[in-house]
């Protein structure tokens, strides 16, 4: 195979040398190409272009960029699992390393990432390339669970733990997940920043930010409703006396969407201000503009709610997002 190519050779070469793969076996129906500027109403592929879009370009849009290829291997009981490739990424990698090296470590990386969960997740939990996407992050109190958490992988901020979970079961309203020990990161053999940054992008993906202006916006919202951190969003301020909540499209642990990469700075963006977060449970975190609230009232409304509702307490304390540093601060009230 020539090791000086164009884009569209090198693009027509991959297809070619994949489907004729034996061990694979594709068809033409198994290889699919997503072109730049791609865009549908079609379910499945809808939900591929933001995935995608979330995945390689920290971006929610329903037009997807870059070029893209999904293979699906069939299995003999019905199943099927997938993979997604950047072909502008692959093209650039094969500049580097030429045809043979290229193919090579294509051909090696195969098995492990069509590699199927037939059975229970928890048999795989040591192989690192079969359960990555299963990786996601998840908010607790960290004072509370401060034992339980003494071998696991967290990251603190202030009283609150975010921790490194996997899921076992997921259904449309129900999360079984059990956390990663250091024993069981220490047989993949990554850094944690890389694993990290897969979790926190599966969790993304799985649950995109929102932003509700009242409670009524969080129920039964349609998918685009609140997407502020979308591209084109029709959210471009926050006017005054507003206080939003931010949330997931899941709402489930949604109070993670305030730790995703670029929301606080976008939210600092919208307000045009510092601004308080009250983390009023695991599921939200409550906005205020640093010039229109008394941090130590909302201190005295977040231990109501605490007390109402101690299975969601998440934080005991109110924070202040600095906008000129881009720090988030713990408050000692």
């Amino acid at each position: 195979m020539r090791d000086d190519m164009d884009y569209r050779e090198f693009c027509a070469c991959f297809k070619e040398e994949i489907l004729k793969n034996e061990i694979m076996k594709l068809t033409e129906e198994d290889y699919r190409f997503y072109p730049d500027g791609f865009t549908t109403e079609e379910p499945l592929d809808l939900a591929f272009i933001r995935n995608t879009n979330v995945k390689y370009n920290n971006l929610e849009s329903d037009v997807l960029r870059g070029d893209f290829v999904e293979l699906t291997v069939r299995r003999e009981n019905n199943g099927a699992s997938s993979a997604r490739f950047h072909l502008n990424e692959m093209y650039a990698r094969y500049r580097e390393m030429g045809w043979d090296g290229f193919w090579q470590e294509i051909i090696e990386g195969l098995p492990d990432i069509l590699t199927p969960i037939q059975d229970d997740v928890l048999n795989h939990i040591r192989e690192y390339p079969v359960i990555k996407n299963k990786l996601i992050i998840r908010p607790i109190n960290y004072d509370d669970n401060r034992l339980a958490l003494k071998n696991c992988i967290y990251r603190r901020e202030g009283d609150i733990a975010l921790v490194l979970y996997l899921i076992v079961f997921e259904a449309a309203h129900n999360l079984n997940t059990t956390k990663i020990t250091r024993e069981i990161f220490g047989f993949w053999g990554r850094e944690v920043e890389e694993v990290w940054q897969e979790a926190m992008t599966n969790t993304y993906i799985k649950a995109m930010p929102r932003m509700y202006v009242s409670p009524a916006d969080a129920v039964n919202p349609p998918y685009h409703r609140g997407a502020f951190m979308a591209l084109n969003s029709d959210i471009t301020k926050i006017g005054p006396m507003k206080f939003p909540v931010v949330t997931t499209t899941r709402q489930i642990n949604g109070a993670i969407a305030m730790f995703y990469p670029g929301v606080m700075e976008k939210i600092a963006q919208l307000y045009d201000s510092d601004y308080y977060v009250v983390f009023s449970g695991t599921c939200e975190a409550r906005l205020h503009r640093r010039s229109e609230a008394n941090p130590r009232m909302l201190l005295s409304l977040l231990k109501d709610m605490n007390k109402q509702f101690p299975e969601e307490l998440l934080s005991r304390k109110i924070y202040l997002y600095h906008r000129e540093t881009a720090a988030l601060e713990m408050l000692s009230l």
